[in-house]
């Protein structure tokens, strides 16, 4: 039987590691590898640790579980299907294919591409400017930043802050408690939830619900479904909205919005685009310099300055001041001092 074999010092110029059944344990200085490594197992074989360091430049392929305390420098491939868990750094020029799971505590950074399809879990900073495509879950307590695209079928959960400037494909739900800047695009079908704050200048199209009780700055394109939020939201492109809107803060727009469902909103709405509407809208106060299309039932307690307003079904309101045009073919409920303002031209002002 193969004993263990045990370094002290450095191997250079290694081209095939042959593995004992106990494994290999090296608790000395940087081990250096040029060549390729295959990980020759039996059904003995448990594990292989490290609490050194290494660079490595040719191919990783590993069918068992690594575990790794100092630095790793890769310039190579990896080939990963058992558990790798690391309290160290990680510096990745190639490309990494993991079939099983990874806990991580340091920084990891990748120029290449990854392909996982297990659990990650990290609690150090990850820079990756290739593309990330993953089937399973990630947990995330650091700074991610990213330069490339990703792909996500499973559950992120992130307390960290995020950098993005590629795009983001998503199937899954997304649990957000820190800061998230975007400058590429993100589609979106599952659940995404935030706590955090999120500035964003590319394409975001939604399938699924969104809940937000931080802060959202939009300079691009919005499609989505339901959102809940209880934050400020600026927005300064395109939103269209299939589902649902509860929101008590304040929002500003300078794009245009179509909406066909249904809108609450508890806080204040400063718009100077074209509104279109085939739902309800239930709303605080309301600012409004170009056109409105409405053909649900409004109700408003609050004030409203706008412009011009074309409406299909029914309204009730408090106070409304008006410039410009109205066409309506409803029924108007309307306040006593509104209704001497607009028919006998009485202003009165306390």
């Amino acid at each position: 039987m193969t004993r263990c074999q045990l370094f002290t010092g450095t191997a250079e110029s290694c081209d095939v590691v042959s593995w004992s059944p106990r494994g290999r344990i090296s608790n000395g200085s940087s081990r250096i590898l040029q060549g390729s490594k295959k990980t020759k197992s039996t059904a003995k074989f448990h594990f292989r640790q490290m609490n050194g360091s290494k660079i490595f430049s040719g191919a990783e392929i590993m069918n068992g579980s690594k575990t790794f305390s100092g630095a790793e420098i890769m310039n190579g491939s990896k080939i990963f299907s058992g558990a790798e868990i690391m309290n160290g750094s990680k510096i990745f020029s190639g490309t990494e294919i993991m079939n099983g799971s990874k806990t991580f505590s340091g920084a990891e950074i990748m120029n290449g591409s990854k392909i996982f399809s297990g659990a990650e879990i990290m609690n150090g900073s990850k820079i990756f400017s290739g593309t990330e495509i993953m089937n399973g879950s990630k947990i995330f307590s650091g700074t991610e930043i990213m330069n490339g695209s990703k792909t996500f079928s499973g559950t992120e959960i992130m307390n960290g802050s995020k950098i993005f400037s590629g795009a983001e494909i998503m199937n899954g739900s997304k649990i957000f408690s820190g800061a998230e800047i975007m400058n590429g695009s993100k589609i979106f079908s599952g659940a995404e939830i935030m706590n955090g704050s999120k500035i964003f200048s590319g394409a975001e199209i939604m399938n699924g619900s969104k809940t937000f009780s931080g802060a959202e700055i939009m300079n691009g394109s919005k499609i989505s479904g339901a959102e809940i939020m209880n934050g400020s939201k600026i927005f300064s492109g395109t939103e269209i909205m299939n589902g649902s809107k509860t929101f008590s803060g304040a929002e500003i727009m300078n794009g245009s919005k179509t909406f066909s469902g249904a809108e609450i909103m508890n806080g204040s709405k400063t718009f100077s685009g074209a509104e279109i509407m085939n739902g309800s809208k239930t709303s605080g106060a309301e600012i409004m310099n170009r056109s409105k299309i409405f053909s649900g039932a409004e109700i408003m307690n609050g004030s409203k300055i706008s412009g011009t307003e074309i409406m299909n079904g029914s309204k009730t309101s408090g106070a409304e001041i008006m410039n410009r045009s109205r066409t309506f073919s409803g029924a108007e409920i309307m306040s006593f001092f509104e209704f001497l303002n607009r028919h006998l031209g009485i202003f009165l002002f306390f």
